[in-house]
């Protein structure tokens, strides 16, 4: 009989599976990374900066024509809470396209950023605030490069990286105008006194009328200090998903003093809130302090629409064009705003909730309205606008990559699973393939196998239903939160997922115990034998080293696509990247709550199947049984969206608002694949168990951050959580 070229069945068969798989990562990634640099047309370094003891991880995307005699706009890019630079990978390609240098970097304690004992605003041992976290360093790193215009920096942050932003604006702008500068150099300097309606005049005005020859010289001088530093300030901050208390206290107006005098003065910047109209944050837009208190708008807060803020505390803000339609080609009244820094606007986004902003795959383009506010502030799209010879805001690719490492992410697992057939039939790792009697095999009727998949099909949709609403999460009685600290550092994203790993590991062995008893009753035996827990200590030591072996292999293949084509593993909150030495330690920690909640999962997706010749369609069904839960709740969600029209009293009864769907959507069926392909090679749970248990682990550490725990500077804080 003829042996086929691709089967797991043999040795050879193995080889050529992990050979194809092999190729399969090195094509997907080669090609994402086409996509990423637009065909070449864009350099993306990784860079490293250290301004306070503590090294800050970032991709420099620049044009391939930059060179030292360039003046491009720059963008800086902030992630949320609970991730890493790379889920703003979308944005940074987007922009870029554009002609735009992009530094997008991981926040201190993410990803591979370090972590200082203080940042910029002085959080750090003593108390973990989110404050601007490492983003006005990397503002005050991107003024250092020769290419970048320094009157041209816009700073954009998703969710907690809104936060950033707001904090960082505080640091770096101004709420004095330069006019209020001139005249309190005036009154400091000279000693000239002013009064209150003298100070709402022309500095330079008041500079004629007051200063000597001398003292005007002086003036002058100083005015031209003022205004580069005023210019070289960030012209434009964008808050993405995110209307909370660090971009509120940015847009706030405060009580400053000029010549004397109190009056009220707002951040001399331009401001953007953009945020999903289904995001959980943009219903307090609703609440009348924003209109009244920050746009100085009356009761109701225009969306859409350019508003110009005005000092006076007691003044109106004025409406200067719709967002999609006003050009500042065009529209000197918004031109001028933008120059003096005192713009602020709402940008909804059709369709998306707040994970769903960095992932548009089902909703309008987030990526399109950033792109679109940053060239009416800089006016630049691959040039000034006049010359028009941008990319439209609407011409949005991104996702195609982001599809490329999700193909290159299920090669990786057809190597490991290759890997593992290739293994097992060595004489070393041959005792891990276990066999059992005929006898200890358990044949589920349909209706048997029916019943235990719909009650599976229940639990992990409840299951997600608990850890996919945040605002009722934490308030939920039967939800208990694994609080971040040195030994579990991870911030309270993991909790997500904590939540809805733990809960259905205690349902489903409810669920087996149930099944337990009832096969004591019937059959005689426990229906446990097949799942092959009881091995002799060599083969489940040779076990355990077979899976941390194939998990290495997995690690390797993303460091090689990592060096070759700067790409990793990853679809939307589905990632496997890049670790450091501290990472792998907070691994073996996790390890402790996954094995557990894996040994349980594994037994229950393995203990009970129906008898069938051919092993693809049972692991399928298997695979999508198992997904459903998870897939049930997204699909509510994503229903909903399309078919509430309030989206306030959408989310009050919602059973999802997606806090955590990118990730279990896609982890879920990959662990299930991965249990039961390793089951079926081995006869075991442990080896799935493991394996998912790495996998999980490496996700969890390398892609959630570690931002709300100060881990300290010595080894034994760093590295072992003491």
């Amino acid at each position: 009989m003829k042996r086929r070229f691709f089967s797991l069945s043999t040795r050879e068969g193995c080889k050529h599976y992990a050979l194809l798989f092999a190729c399969l990562i090195l094509i997907f990634s080669f090609m994402a990374s086409m996509v990423q640099t637009s065909f070449g047309r864009v350099n993306i370094e990784r860079v490293k900066f250290d301004a306070r003891g503590a090294v800050q991880d970032g991709d420099l995307y620049t044009p391939a024509y930059t060179n030292s005699n360039s003046s491009l706009p720059c963008v800086v890019l902030s992630h949320g809470g609970g991730c890493t630079k790379d889920v703003m990978n979308g944005f940074a390609q987007e922009l870029s396209r554009r002609g735009y240098v992009v530094l997008n970097v991981s926040s201190y304690g993410s990803g591979l950023s370090g972590q200082p004992m203080y940042d910029e605003d002085g959080s750090g041992v003593e108390n973990m605030a989110v404050t601007s976290q490492g983003l006005w360093d990397a503002v005050n790193y991107v003024r250092t490069l020769t290419f970048v215009d320094p009157t041209k920096i816009i700073i954009a942050g998703h969710s907690q990286g809104g936060y950033r932003c707001g904090y960082a604006a505080m640091l770096d702008c101004p709420y004095f105008t330069l006019n209020d500068m001139l005249i309190n150099f005036m009154y400091n300097e000279f000693g000239i006194s002013f009064t209150e309606e003298e100070i709402a005049q022309d500095a330079f005005v008041l500079a004629d009328q007051y200063l000597n020859e001398d003292q005007r010289k002086f003036f002058d001088a100083k005015s031209e200090e003022y205004s580069e530093y005023i210019n070289t300030r960030i012209k434009g901050v964008v808050s993405i998903g995110n209307t909370g208390i660090g971009i509120v206290d940015a847009l706030a107006p405060q009580k400053v003093s000029v010549a004397g005098h109190e009056v009220t003065r707002y951040l001399q910047t331009n401001i953007a809130l953009l945020c999903g109209n289904w995001d959980h944050n943009y219903m307090s837009l609703a609440d009348p302090v924003f209109p009244n208190s920050y746009f100085q708008t009356g009761d109701t807060l225009p969306v859409d629409t350019w508003v110009q803020v005005v000092n006076e505390a007691d003044g109106t803000g004025v409406q200067l064009g719709d967002f999609d339609s006003a050009s500042i080609l065009d529209n000197n009244a918004l031109l001028d705003a933008i120059e003096a820094r005192s713009t602020r606007i709402v940008i909804p986004v059709d369709h998306a909730t707040h994970s769903a902003e960095f992932f548009e795959s089902f909703c309008e383009s987030t990526a399109g309205k950033l792109v679109e506010y940053a060239q009416q502030v800089v006016d630049f799209n691959n040039g000034p606008l006049a010359e028009d010879q941008g990319i439209p805001a609407d011409n949005i690719i991104w996702i195609v990559r982001e599809y490329l490492n999700f193909a290159a992410m299920l090669s990786m697992l057809g190597f490991a699973v290759a890997l593992i057939g290739w293994l097992l039939k060595g004489s070393y790792y041959a005792p891990v393939a276990l066999e059992h009697p005929a006898s200890n095999y358990i044949v589920y009727s349909k209706a048997q196998y029916g019943i235990f998949m719909v009650l599976i099909v229940i639990i992990c949709t409840f299951c997600s239903y608990l850890c996919n609403n945040s605002m009722k999460m934490l308030s939920n009685p039967l939800v208990v939160l694994m609080p971040s600290n040195k030994f579990l550092p991870l911030d309270k994203t993991a909790n997500f997922v904590y939540v809805y790993m733990s809960w259905s590991a205690i349902l489903l062995l409810v669920l087996i115990a149930a099944y337990v008893l009832i096969n004591k009753r019937i059959h005689n035996k426990n229906g446990l034998e097949i799942l092959g827990i009881k091995m002799s200590r060599s083969a489940f030591l040779r076990t355990l080293l077979l899976s941390v072996v194939i998990f290495m292999a997995c690690y390797a293949s993303m460091a090689m696509i990592r060096y070759l084509f700067g790409q990793d593993y990853r679809l939307w909150m589905c990632v496997f990247t890049d670790m450091q030495l501290i990472h792998w330690t907070q691994a073996l920690r996790y390890l402790i709550f996954l094995v557990p909640v894996y040994f349980v999962t594994n037994a229950a997706v393995n203990m009970v199947s129906l008898k069938e010749k051919k092993f693809v369609m049972p692991l399928i069904g298997t695979v999508v049984i198992g997904s459903l839960g998870v897939w049930i709740n997204h699909a509510i969600h994503v229903i909903g969206m399309y078919t509430g029209s309030d989206p306030t009293n959408f989310y009050v009864n919602l059973i999802s608002e997606g806090s955590v769907t990118g990730a279990t959507i896609i982890f879920v069926p990959i662990t299930i694949f991965v249990s039961r392909i390793c089951y079926k090679l081995t006869k075991s749970i442990w080896t799935g168990t493991f394996l998912c248990s790495f996998l999980t682990a490496w996700m969890w550490v390398s892609a959630i951050s570690s931002t709300n725990i100060y881990m300290g500077s010595t080894f034994l804080e760093r590295m072992l959580g003491f």
